[in-house]
């Protein structure tokens, strides 16, 4: 990331300097902030920050916020008495309101709590980085000293979102203070409804921050139309929004719920400047002072319970706060930083799930299946941290540790003469979102699979959500790298059939439920009938997951299903013991896609 200079120049990279008492936090964050062009240093302890910002310049500052013998508050106190001021972002385990609020009040541009998702990293980053240059830019422009134009500059803004203009977190939570004392003992009700703008994220990383900004002021400029004269407006945090009201009854809450789940279709129907597309939607969470909390702090987390309750529904609505939601929030947060844990530890797993033939029920390969034992939680289920690792987008780094791992078991099952067995893994549309992590990843299965062309990448009808023209790139270089690919959970995702003829696919999975459902409702095998058909006449093999009983093998056989995956044949076998399993089944056939005449 390049920063530009007073005079408008850009020749450098951002400096960071990263405080942290924790070395392996250092190294991963200088590692991953260089990765994406800063230039970093990095000190384990205050001294050795204050003598690195005595001497040289910084952009930016990612400290701690709780050091053996000292705290990020000193670092926020020294760079204010700095001519060239850096931003500072605080990262705690403490992620409360109250700390919130006081590192902020203290100077602090944001916090991030920890375990730091990468995401909201670079997000974060950015914004610091362009709050400062827009400091500068005060100070050029006005011909004033630079520390004294910044100091403010600041002053002016530190209290207001440098996208939106609207109150930020700090400024918020003073509001809903003083909202909270008048209306005590008056039989009256605060409302916090906090706004989720579900999908900025993804327009963020497959668009730009540009366009996510845009999307934010749209929706900013929406909201106040909607809202009433005496209510607060504020932008705590990167991709939400909320509102504090005072009102008379649940009524008028409902009446202000109304007018913002509606926001999205008047934008589309207007025409929008953001870009607000057909999928866009918004989620409300909802906490009222007094039954659901007596202290701002008390609200805020509490309506963001009630957010994060909506949002895994599938957002595009509201929901009041129940006490089970914050409980299940902090299970959620506890089990995010074990599985943090967990990755940098290596202690994650694979297994595999053999492919089995129809045509003479043998196997032929199978699907690389990611597993995590914890030693607290016990075994936990993909459907539970595989969603955790998408949202921190430590998806990433896993997913190229599982190409390393396909790499070590493919050579295996090549020295052990088996060279006609193929292994898939799946691919998280996170993944494919920046066509630069899709190269990554790319050039890592170049560089670690003996033999390219045996391995399966396996995609959700979810990464057809993105950006297409990324998604397309994307495809397309994996076809010309040999890549063969098949499209999972066929049938119970995106609506749309067009990618099937737009994207490359070899292999199409029926999904386990068409499936299971077979043997009692003939709908059901009509349906799988029908996505046989279809894949047989686009040139692709079939694969039924979740075979279980021998009518189900006996009727698959009989639609022209190529591959069956499920119990009846095999469970998923540790990945170590998968070349020894194979030794006592029967030497395979070639697996090719099927010709389109079904032959």
């Amino acid at each position: 990331m390049m920063k530009t200079t007073p005079n408008g120049r850009t020749d450098a990279p951002a400096r960071i300097l990263v405080v942290d008492d924790e070395i392996w936090i250092c190294e991963f964050l200088k590692e991953v902030l260089t990765h994406n062009g800063y230039d970093v240093a990095t000190v384990t302890d205050e001294s050795a920050a204050f003598r690195l910002l005595d001497h040289e310049e910084f952009d930016l500052v990612l400290t701690d916020l709780v050091m053996d013998g000292s705290s990020g508050y000193g670092i926020i106190e020294k760079t204010r008495r700095l001519d060239c001021a850096p931003e500072v972002v605080v990262m705690t385990g403490y992620a409360t309101s109250e700390h919130a609020t006081r590192v902020l009040k203290f100077g602090a541009f944001d916090y991030l709590a920890k375990p730091v998702e990468s995401e909201r990293l670079h997000l974060t980053i950015q914004r610091a980085l362009e709050h400062r240059r827009l400091k500068m830019e005060v100070a050029r422009l006005s011909g004033e000293d630079r520390s004294v134009s910044a100091r403010v500059y600041a002053g002016s803004v530190g209290f207001y979102d440098s996208v939106t203009g609207l109150a930020n977190r700090s400024l918020m939570l003073d509001r809903l203070d003083q909202a909270i004392i008048r209306q005590s003992g008056r039989h009256k009700y605060v409302a916090v409804i906090v706004i989720g703008v579900d999908r900025y994220r993804q327009v963020c990383l497959a668009e730009g921050i540009a366009r996510g900004d845009a999307l934010l002021v749209e929706v900013a400029g929406r909201l106040r139309e909607v809202l009433f004269e005496r209510d607060t407006l504020a932008r705590p945090s990167d991709d939400q929004f909320a509102i504090v009201a005072e009102v008379d009854s649940t009524d008028t809450v409902m009446t202000i719920l109304s007018r913002v789940l509606r926001i999205p279709y008047a934008t589309r129907t207007r025409g929008g400047t953001g870009g607000m597309g057909p999928e866009a939607a918004l989620s409300c969470g909802v906490a009222i002072f007094p039954e659901d909390g007596k202290t701002a702090q008390e609200l805020y987390n509490h309506a963001l319970a009630a957010l994060d309750a909506q949002q895994r529904r599938g957002g595009n609505g509201y929901q009041f706060y129940q006490a089970e939601q914050d409980r299940s929030v902090r299970k959620r947060i506890r089990l995010e930083r074990r599985l943090a844990k967990a990755v940098e530890s290596n202690r994650l797993s694979l297994s595999v799930q053999p492919y089995y033939r129809f045509a003479n029920d043998e196997p032929n390969g199978g699907e690389a299946l990611l597993r995590w034992n914890d030693p607290v939680e016990g075994e936990v289920s993909p459907s539970v941290f595989i969603p955790l690792l998408e949202k921190s987008r430590l998806i990433i780094p896993v997913t190229e540790w599982i190409v390393t791992e396909l790499g070590k078991l493919q050579a295996e099952l090549l020295r052990a003469g088996f060279e006609n067995y193929h292994l898939s893994f799946n691919v998280s549309p996170v993944h494919l979102q920046r066509l630069d992590d899709a190269s990554q990843l790319l050039a890592l299965m170049v560089d670690r699979l003996p033999d390219i062309n045996r391995v399966v990448v396996e995609v959700t009808e979810g990464v057809f959500l993105s950006d297409t023209d990324t998604t397309s790139r994307v495809f397309a270089l994996f076809k010309e790298a040999g890549v063969r690919t098949a499209i999972d959970d066929f049938g119970t995702g995106y609506s749309s059939l067009s990618y099937l003829t737009t994207f490359y696919f070899e292999f199409l999975k029926v999904d386990r439920s068409f499936v299971s459902r077979m043997d009692a409702n003939p709908k059901d095998e009509t349906v799988v009938s029908a996505i046989v058909s279809m894949a047989q006449q686009l040139g692709m093999a079939t694969i039924a997951e979740g075979v279980e009983t021998a009518t189900q093998v006996e009727s698959l056989k009989r639609l022209g299903c190529d591959l069956a995956q499920g119990y009846l044949y095999s469970k998923p076998i540790p990945a170590e013991r998968l070349v020894d399993f194979f030794h006592r089944c029967s030497e395979p056939a070639e697996l090719l896609p099927v010709s389109g005449d079904g032959s």
